[in-house]
């Protein structure tokens, strides 16, 4: 079996790089993406067991002698057992006093047995932040990533993550003719080309650079190939809080598209892909947008399901 495996390897190496490149537009071939599927299990690898690693980890344990017992246990110096609400002594390598939200030393399990009431956003759903909670319930927590573990199931439970739909105003919008448009390809993950020649950049969404070799760049040029060629006639709408374009003369606009999984409502693009992971929120094209909220909800989805690059690349 060991012999096997080093010839494989051999002759994979002997092979050379595979070739991604589409000899007829310059561009990678897209993978076989299903991108009616809803929420993120197109794109993410989570859930996926490494059978030899599995047991290559087991086995380890076995031979230093780990037990059960012995995972995760907080080493007393790093502890708050029998010490909440101790006065703060500096020679301490954490604090488990009200002080130490504010300061940002608390111990490990400070949350669990000292204030476990304050890792929870009970009764405090979309409130302002703040800095001496040890997590946030305010609707901007999935920006920088410090929601608390309940903070979807309190504030948002029963709300569809995974399809954002246009409303009512951008549906009577795009169900007009002369306001739809041909995309001629996808240029990167997050711009396209129409057939008119227009450059769109997508709103909001930010998917990494090609150009720099960025963790998740080539699946998220993927998923934008694979949609454009599903849909090839896409809906643009500008945020009036947002210039007509930018720098680069790209237009910036909501990419909308017609979506069979959802009945065949319009659905906004540039957030769906901020769900699946393919991207994270994109400051600035994204301060004081109409969509700005929504975006940061659902890349706090994103980050909780390990959805594409959150789960792959790592993403903070």
């Amino acid at each position: 079996m060991r012999q096997f495996i080093v010839l494989s390897l051999t002759a994979l190496l002997l092979s050379g790089c595979p070739d991604l490149s589409d000899t007829q537009n310059g561009f990678i071939t897209p993978l076989s993406y299903d991108t009616s599927v809803v929420g993120d299990a197109a794109l993410t690898d989570a859930g996926k067991t490494d059978t030899a690693s599995t047991q290559s980890d087991t086995a380890g344990a076995k031979d230093t002698g780990a037990t059960k017992k012995d995972a995760g246990a907080v080493p007393s110096a790093l502890s708050c057992k029998g010490k909440c609400g101790a006065k703060y002594n500096s020679s301490l390598k954490c604090q488990c006093n009200d002080d130490c939200a504010k300061f940002g030393n608390c111990c490990v399990d400070y949350g669990t047995l000292c204030k476990p009431e304050a890792l929870s956003c009970k009764g405090r759903c979309n409130t302002a932040a703040d800095k001496k909670a040890l997590c946030q319930c305010s609707w901007n927590c999935g920006r920088y990533g410090n929601c608390c573990p309940d903070y979807l199931g309190m504030c948002h439970a029963g709300k569809n993550l995974d399809m954002p739909l246009a409303d009512e105003g951008e549906t009577t919008f795009c169900n007009k003719p002369t306001n739809l448009y041909n995309v001629k390809y996808a240029k990167d993950g997050d711009t396209i080309e129409l057939l008119n020649g227009d450059i769109v950049r997508y709103l909001v969404v930010n998917t990494p650079e090609l150009s720099k070799n960025d963790c998740y760049a080539v699946e998220a040029l993927q998923w934008t190939k694979a949609m454009v060629k599903k849909v090839n006639v896409v809906c643009l709408i500008i945020d009036p809080a947002e210039g007509d374009k930018d720098q680069y003369n790209r237009l910036l606009r909501y990419v909308y598209y017609k979506e069979p999984a959802a009945g065949g409502k319009w659905v906004n693009m540039n957030l769906r892909m901020v769900r699946l992971g393919l991207g994270p929120v994109f400051y600035p094209y994204a301060t004081g947008q109409k969509w700005e909220k929504m975006a940061v909800l659902l890349q706090q989805k994103a980050r909780e399901t390990k959805a594409g690059g959150w789960g792959k690349c790592g993403w903070k």
